[in-house]
């Protein structure tokens, strides 16, 4: 089991998702350790289309520079120590001072993340926001219960890479502006650490009943699941989804042996609220997947197409 202060994926994902970090704001949060300025950063999409932050920058008044990103599902660690040099990756074989100076702060941001949330100094508007993104149709009720689940456990503890949050039109725009098209998805998760999104297709007025779809960071829009009942089962396959331009589906293998920190916790939560067996194979997944794409795959993409 990962421990809080890993350097990995998963750590690095729940800091992002943290609700600390501004979700509407692409100027990120920032903090002050010692001598250090930090910057971290949600993803976001720019104005040319371009995939931006998922990062932690770290600046150091004696120009020793430490930036931290996911892109492409990798986590890369990068430094530099000063102005004039060249970025170089941080490994085992780097100076000493750059690799303590790096881990010291980020433990250092680990801890006043954790301490925010604990202290509930984000608790106030953290709902109001989440719901405002659905209108007037209000939160889905699967969805509702899930958010008090994860207010609870914490964002990226109990699903590979998946953190419910307020998510902005700026990505869909990269698609389309045309106002049937962002009113018809509301977006709502992070489907993986490197940016793709969870979204309801809004077919029905109520939303339980509505498709999940989800779209790549790097392009691809598919329906994934037929309704949120089947998206919270999928959620405790604990493993992100795969997107491509013409295909989403779910492989765990034998190479992922450690689960999410909750993942028990809401496999048990699925079983005692809402009656849902949780998944257990990739044969199971993208069934559900299969099921969902069979359904709403062509008249999706007639719609996407129009």
């Amino acid at each position: 089991m990962a421990m809080k202060y890993d350097f990995d994926i998963s750590n690095f994902t729940k800091i992002i998702n943290s609700d600390a970090v501004p979700t509407h704001d692409n100027s990120g949060l920032d903090l002050e350790f010692g001598n250090a300025e930090i910057t971290i950063k949600k993803p976001y999409i720019d104005a040319d289309g371009d995939q931006m932050g998922n990062s932690i920058f770290i600046l150091h008044d004696n120009g020793l520079c430490v930036s931290m990103r996911i892109e492409s599902g990798f986590l890369f660690t990068f430094y530099r120590e000063k102005k004039e040099d060249s970025f170089k990756s941080l490994e085992a074989a780097s100076p000493e001072h750059i690799k303590q100076f790096a881990w010291q702060t980020w433990t250092a941001i680990v801890d006043y993340i954790e301490k925010a949330e604990e202290e509930g100094d984000l608790e106030e508007g953290r709902y109001p926001a989440f719901e405002k993104q659905f209108g007037i149709y209000g939160v889905p009720y699967d969805l509702e219960r899930l958010f008090e689940f994860e207010n609870e456990h914490g964002g990226g503890t109990y699903a590979d890479g998946f953190c419910l949050t307020t998510i902005d039109k700026t990505g869909l725009k990269t698609y389309s502006e045309e106002g049937s098209f962002l009113r018809s998805f509301i977006e709502f998760a992070t489907a993986t650490a490197g940016g793709s999104t969870y979204a309801i297709w809004v077919i029905n007025e109520n939303l339980d009943k509505c498709p999940v779809v989800v779209f790549g960071d790097e392009g691809g829009i598919h329906p994934v699941a037929k309704n949120t009942e089947d998206f919270l089962r999928l959620l405790s396959y604990d493993v992100e989804i795969t997107v491509g331009w013409d295909s989403a589906y779910f492989y765990k293998g034998d190479w992922r042996e450690e689960e999410s920190e909750n993942r028990e916790a809401f496999v048990q939560w699925l079983k005692e609220n809402l009656k849902l067996d949780p998944i257990t194979t990739d044969e199971e997944a993208n069934l559900i997947l299969k099921v969902a794409s069979d359904q709403f795959a062509d008249s999706l993409y007639d719609f996407l197409i129009k």
